[in-house]
């Protein structure tokens, strides 16, 4: 399937047809906390055998990171934490840091946020659920803390299971007794989905509520208490608590995590649409863009490394003909980019999916 560069007119610029310059797709910066996005290599850095080192937080301001360490920074036994997690370049068009059931990220101490409601967001899959809890990720107060009565758990709950059929979400708002359903049915091991966590807010906006959208449906949700979140502690790909089901058990994630997204207060009108059009942009072919450069009258054009697309191009529009980019192809912090310098006569670019 080919994929037209733009759906309204382009210009001609020396020589060349491009499209007017878009805007590629962010979320909303309003109230964000944490932000780690595994399109962006640079965020990510590894050791020489591949696994993941730091993922650094793309917040504004922000100074900090998600490490491993390979100790049992969460309770559980240190043979819960021997492998770092790996980064996965296009796998089906993304990039993820992916979770093999035996290390996690953490380090990352956010006590100075304590916020009355938060919004989180992933984009991630499961491959399996061995049960004791598999978590994308958790907060709490410290170390002699439980995740789910002082700040926020998703997991896969207590048992395992053959479908990813449960999701379960804990925290200072609502939580413990063996946590919560919040899944309307069964969703796919391998499939990657968006999983919204509306941590308070409410119909009389006084931080009690806890919902869950997957794929923006609304599952579930539970009316808890106002208690503020405290994320002095995170950790990405387990859980952390230290009185419970089997506290000491491996809650480790078996599966993958491109995006992590967590602001304080509850995401709405235009910041909320920002941030879902971000996300579902990792589903849709990415648009191309035009930026002028200063050297030599010289036009980028560039694009969302997703993987699935190849620049293609052609002397004429209304053409069926198109061959793929003859021109060095850069990657940078997640974006691919050519540079055009003139004379090229009329040039258009458009994307095909491979």
């Amino acid at each position: 399937m080919k994929c037209p560069i733009v759906k309204f007119t382009p210009i001609l610029v020396f020589g060349l047809i491009l499209c007017p310059k878009l805007s590629l797709a962010q979320p909303s910066t309003n109230g964000l906390i944490l932000w780690l996005d595994a399109s962006y290599p640079a965020s990510i850095q590894t050791n020489s055998n591949g696994g993941v080192t730091n993922w650094i937080n793309l917040a504004p301001g922000a100074n900090n990171s998600v490490s491993y360490s390979g100790a049992n920074d969460n309770g559980t036994s240190m043979s819960f934490n021997t492998t770092p997690p790996t980064y996965v370049v296009n796998s089906n068009g993304l990039n993820f840091v992916n979770f093999s059931g035996s290390g996690y990220l953490d380090n990352l101490n956010l006590s100075s946020v304590n916020p009355a409601s938060m919004t989180v967001f992933l984009l991630a899959s499961a491959s399996s659920n061995p049960g004791n809890y598999s978590a994308f990720l958790s907060f709490r107060q410290g170390p002699s803390a439980n995740d789910y009565q002082t700040g926020l758990n998703i997991d896969q709950g207590q048992n395992s299971s053959a479908t990813f059929n449960r999701l379960n979400v804990e925290g200072a708002k609502a939580g413990g007794n063996g946590g919560f359903q919040f899944l309307n049915g069964s969703l796919n091991f391998g499939t990657v989905y968006i999983i919204q966590v509306n941590d308070g807010g409410g119909p009389a906006d006084n931080n009690n509520q806890v919902g869950v959208l997957v794929n923006d449906t609304l599952e579930s949700f539970v009316t808890g208490t106002n208690t503020p979140v405290d994320l002095e502690n995170c950790y990405i790909g387990t859980r952390a608590y230290v009185v419970g089901f089997v506290p000491t058990s491996n809650h480790d994630l078996n599966g993958q995590i491109a995006v992590v997204l967590v602001y304080s207060g509850q995401l709405s009108g235009t910041n909320l649409t920002q941030t879902t059009d971000y996300l579902y942009g990792f589903f849709r072919p990415p648009n191309l863009g035009i930026a002028y450069t200063a050297t030599n009258n010289s036009v980028k054009v560039f694009w969302r490394n997703s993987g699935n697309y190849t620049l293609v191009q052609s002397s004429i529009l209304s053409t069926n003909i198109w061959v793929t980019n003859t021109l060095p192809v850069s990657t940078i912090n997640g974006t691919n980019s050519v540079i055009v310098t003139p004379p090229k006569g009329s040039l258009f670019f458009r994307l095909a999916s491979q």
